[in-house]
């Protein structure tokens, strides 16, 4: 059975700009502290189809393929290889148009956990505040990037740096 967690980040930067980043599909190096490098492996270079290898700073891989976009909006990409105890995953990330110059993110995913009964509680009780965790420092990671043009690399910012681009 399929789980779902969403979460919102209120920022204080300009709708276009955050989906501008968002739709780099290779760019999420730059505003990921999990991810190393993100190049893209498919001959699609934009658009559906296009495919990402995501290396981690773990040594681990991901590869995303992108199944839908809403241009301006937000994309959904499929995680079609990895070493998670994970049946399947789907993710959408997006920016909503606040109407006053500013754009809330929004990331979710949509997950099956291996090992049956027991696979199904884990995905219940324990991966959403995980999940929830590392897409809050993904979201928080895309709006520091975008308000300062720096690269997060293996460790984030300060607070004080990360909540400069945030709306609270």
């Amino acid at each position: 059975m399929a789980h779902h967690v969403k979460i919102t980040l209120p920022t204080k930067i300009n709708p276009e700009k955050l989906w501008q980043i968002i739709s780099d599909f290779s760019s999420v190096e730059r505003f990921s502290s999990s991810v190393k490098s993100s190049p893209i492996i498919s001959d699609i270079k934009t658009g559906v189809g296009t495919t990402r290898k995501c290396t981690l700073y773990d040594q681990g891989t991901l590869v995303e393929k992108i199944t839908e976009i809403d241009e301006g909006k937000g994309l959904k990409f499929a995680v079609t290889e990895f070493s998670l105890p994970l049946v399947s995953l789907v993710a959408g990330m997006g920016v909503t148009d606040q109407g006053d110059g500013t754009g809330e993110l929004y990331m979710e995913m949509n997950y099956v956990v291996k090992y049956g009964p027991i696979g199904f509680l884990m995905g219940s009780l324990m991966m959403p505040m995980m999940m929830k965790k590392m897409m809050k420092s993904i979201l928080t990671g895309l709006a520091f990037h975008a308000q300062s043009g720096e690269t997060i690399g293996e460790e984030m910012p300060s607070s004080e740096k990360l909540n400069f681009a945030l709306s609270n």
